[in-house]
């Protein structure tokens, strides 16, 4: 493919910012004078998805551990343990409600930030949210251990 048709235009670089440009690689954030409605964990492997409404939002805690850092946040009966670098930035996102989204990075990424002294950006290394999704669906599905022949059972009332 030539180069000119894999570069943007000037107009659409000006609109959505270069790929060089663009600060918070790792997590998103609201707008000016805007507020995050939820929030969004990418997991490395693509195939999973975790959200929650801030809403729920109750609490977090946010740890240096020496060669890592631990960011606990706490959603009524939810929560969401981070592990990485630099997770401050995202602390002080939560302070202000802007946090939207953010991935837990690739092993090639996060050894880059490690050797990268000037890397400022938040690495998240890991990521767990308790209960498991497949805890909650034994409790919606009423306690079935072995759910995988049956079907979902009718709320009360429905």
């Amino acid at each position: 493919m030539p180069d000119s048709e894999t570069r943007r235009s000037a107009a659409l670089n000006s609109i959505l910012g270069s790929e060089d440009e663009k600060p918070n690689k790792g997590f998103t954030i609201a707008g000016a004078g805007e507020q995050a409605f939820s929030l969004r964990a990418d997991y490395k492997d693509g195939r999973r998805k975790r959200g929650i409404a801030w809403s729920r939002y109750s609490d977090y805690e946010w740890e240096d551990l020496g060669d890592h850092e631990r960011l606990v946040v706490i959603f009524e009966d939810r929560i969401l343990t981070l592990e990485g670098h630099n997770l401050d930035l995202l602390a002080r996102q939560i302070d202000e409600g802007k946090l939207k989204t953010f991935e837990e990075e690739i092993t090639a990424r996060v050894v880059q930030a490690r050797n990268d002294p000037s890397h400022i950006e938040p690495v998240v290394i890991s990521v767990d949210f308790y209960p498991k999704i497949a805890d909650i669906v034994t409790q919606i599905k009423g306690g079935e251990e072995d759910d995988h022949h049956r079907h979902v059972r009718r709320v009360a009332g429905r």
